[in-house]
């Protein structure tokens, strides 16, 4: 036997024949078709694959001529794609192509970064007022911008013709020209960018047509059913608060006075807990996972129970032993230890659970519902045990949050989103992230703290709260015969020209004396409450120390007097007055907005020539489930800028030095709203 020759040439190979070697040829064929050799002739078998290569368009195989020579064909019992060996006579070799190979696409060209760069060059430039932008300068720490310019410059790049809109979180992740155009440039249609890591998919609304839209009637008459239902609850309290000051006003002394203000402020405080409550379970009954119509009879209902449940005096108790309770009673199941600082209180309670252990900070919304294409959709929201979640997250509904994971601050969990245990998600739609969030060592926490500061939070507001504001009231109207006029008015009194006249006087001094009372009570008695917790000290959840931090946050938060202040140069001075560290304060306009809060004043620093747009929320004190701390907080006190794509925020300025991550917005201790933050060290545009 003489040694075979095996030759088989690929699709896309070199097509020249190779050096053939001496003896009867074995053909070793690739094609999409197949021959058996037929017993007693020479026809040469061939076996064949099933199509070509993967990732080829066409076979090209070299086949030998060979003659017709009587041999013994061996039978086939394998499919046809093993190997047959073929003893012909040698001829010469030809190459037969299977088919034409078509021409591959060509691939497009990708579009270079440097046109972008250059007409994001003379962009910038004329936002900031310069004739030339280095590639690799820093907007914030070299050129010294603020997000005020940045989103300048975005509105001047999405009205330019020739460049991709972009946003101002582009700016924020790109700060340089050179890097910025490198992003917006398109890739390479060969080599797509890698798809970032997204969560998982959420669940596909329900078809539009499996709940009808409500009418034009429906709307009307439930507007009307809404205005109905406010007069009637108005008229009903008025009768209560007017029964309640004849009452009062008529005490012989001044013990008797406070006894039935006691009275008083206990069966109000009694009557508005226990009736959204049980109206909730009368009108709803439980809820249930569901889609309705706006402007329907069942909406109704959700909104009535909404606005009884949020206008409970129990909401005043967010952040205490006594708020879970009013939940669970409202449906929602709390686990053991789990603290709700959030003051929004869940609508359809039954759809939430809060595992032990967790920690829910304020301002975040878990509704249990929403609004979708003119339907209400309800839906469970499910925190785990041990879980945390930031301050002013939004929880959509048919969400949930595994054992030990946390939601990052000012993020957002879309319908569907399924937080895995231990995992840290942050963003809006929140992603994974390797962000680290600072944590407090826990501190005992017992039932009897928290049965005991449970009571006494309720007898300071019973005891002491309501007693001085409905027994100051009624001592008043009783001192003050223009009072009692307005209260009582007598037969003509309405067509008087003196009784206006004094109503407007009255009036007058009343809202001021109350503005001047106010603002005397914030400039004096959160400075003596923070003089008991000290910055950097770990202090349990329910005594002294956070009775006085809770104290702290609720006088210097008061609304009216930021509303009253904000949006104008005496924002600023307000903020230094009740504790803020802005000396040396430049004045730049308005430094703050309207929306100004803070866990505490006394150890917030604002550098010099700071603008925040709106919205900041400083966020000082980090807590869990058994303990808080409260440490320094700085806003662009060391650096050039403060600002990011959705909010301001800053490091602390701790004593400890803690393992801050790189990533600025994950471990904030202040934070503004989308409004955004411009903040710069020195005077701004």
């Amino acid at each position: 036997m003489m040694r075979p020759l095996v030759q088989t040439t690929r699709a896309g190979s070199d097509a020249r024949p190779r050096p053939r070697h001496t003896g009867p040829p074995t053909v070793t064929a690739r094609a999409p078709w197949a021959a058996a050799p037929s017993p007693g002739t020479g026809q040469v078998g061939l076996a064949a694959r099933p199509g070509p290569p993967p990732g080829t368009d066409a076979a090209t195989v070299t086949l030998s001529v060979v003659g017709t020579v009587p041999i013994a064909a061996p039978a086939v019992s394998d499919p046809p794609t093993q190997r047959l060996r073929v003893a012909t006579v040698p001829r010469r070799r030809v190459l037969v192509p299977l088919s034409v190979r078509a021409a591959p696409p060509r691939r497009a060209a990708p579009t270079p970064a440097e046109p972008i760069q250059d007409l994001l060059g003379e962009v910038l430039a004329g936002a900031l007022d310069r004739d030339h932008v280095p590639p690799d300068a820093n907007v914030f720490d070299d050129l010294g911008a603020d997000s005020l310019l940045m989103a300048r410059f975005c509105a001047r790049v999405r009205k330019h013709p020739d460049l991709p809109s972009i946003a101002i979180q582009d700016v924020y992740a790109h700060p340089t020209l050179a890097a910025l155009a490198a992003a917006l440039a398109p890739p390479p249609a060969a080599e797509p960018r890698p798809a970032a890591p997204v969560p998982a998919p959420p669940a596909p609304p329900p078809a539009a047509t499996s709940v009808p839209r409500a009418g034009r009637l429906a709307y009307v008459l439930c507007g009307a059913a809404q205005l109905l239902f406010f007069l009637g609850y108005t008229y009903v309290a008025a009768i209560i608060v007017t029964w309640a000051f004849e009452w009062l006003a008529a005490a012989p002394d001044e013990l008797a006075l406070y006894l039935r203000a006691v009275a008083v402020g206990a069966f109000s405080f009694t009557v508005l807990s226990v009736l959204p409550i049980a109206l909730k379970w009368l009108i709803i009954g439980r809820w249930r996972p569901r889609e309705f119509p706006i402007w329907g009879l069942t909406y109704l209902r959700l909104w009535i129970v909404k606005v009884l449940v949020r206008s409970s005096p129990l909401v005043l108790f967010a952040g205490t032993p006594v708020y879970p309770f009013y939940l669970r009673a409202l449906g929602a199941r709390i686990g053991k230890g789990a603290v709700l600082l959030t003051e929004h209180v869940p609508v359809c309670t039954d759809l939430v659970s809060v595992g032990a252990g967790a920690l829910v900070r304020k301002d975040t919304f878990l509704t249990g519902y929403r609004a979708h294409d003119g339907r209400i959709q309800t839906g469970t929201v499910a925190i785990g045990r041990d879980a945390v979640v930031g301050e002013a997250v939004v929880l959509d509904i048919d969400t949930a949050i595994g054992d030990g994971a946390t939601v990052g601050h000012s993020s957002s969990l879309h319908r569907g989103q399924v937080v895995p245990d231990g995992e840290t998600w942050h963003g809006s739609p929140a992603l994974p992230t390797d962000t680290t969030y600072p944590t407090v060592p826990s501190r005992p926490c017992g039932n009897l703290r928290k049965v005991v500061y449970s009571l006494v939070s309720i007898t300071v507001l019973l005891g002491v709260l309501l007693p001085l504001l409905a027994g100051g009231a009624a001592l008043l109207i009783m001192e003050i015969p223009q009072l009692r006029a307005l209260i009582e008015p007598g037969a003509g009194s309405l067509t008087s020209r003196v009784f206006w006249i004094e109503t407007f006087i009255v009036s007058v001094i009343a809202v001021f004396g109350l503005l001047l009372v106010g603002l005397l009570l914030v400039l004096t008695l959160p400075r003596l409450f923070a003089l008991g917790v000290r910055a950097d000290r770990v202090y349990p959840l329910y005594g002294v120390h956070f009775w006085l931090h809770r104290t702290v946050a609720a006088l210097s938060n008061v609304m009216a007097f930021t509303y009253l202040f904000g949006d104008s140069s005496a924002i600023a001075h307000y903020l230094e007055r009740i504790g803020y560290r802005t000396k040396p304060l430049v004045q730049t306009g308005s430094n703050f907005g309207m929306a100004v809060k803070h866990e505490t004043p006394f150890l917030t620093h604002v550098g010099s020539g700071t603008v925040v747009a709106d919205g900041l929320s400083v966020m000082n004190a980090d807590y869990s489930a058994t303990s808080f701390r409260v440490s320094p907080t700085s806003i662009a006190r060391s650096t050039a800028r403060c600002g990011r794509a959705s909010g301001c925020w800053a490091r602390r300025a701790s004593r400890s030095p803690a393992p801050w991550p790189a990533t600025p917005r994950s471990t904030s201790a202040a934070r503004t709203s989308r409004a955004g933050c411009a903040a710069r060290a020195g005077t701004t545009r």
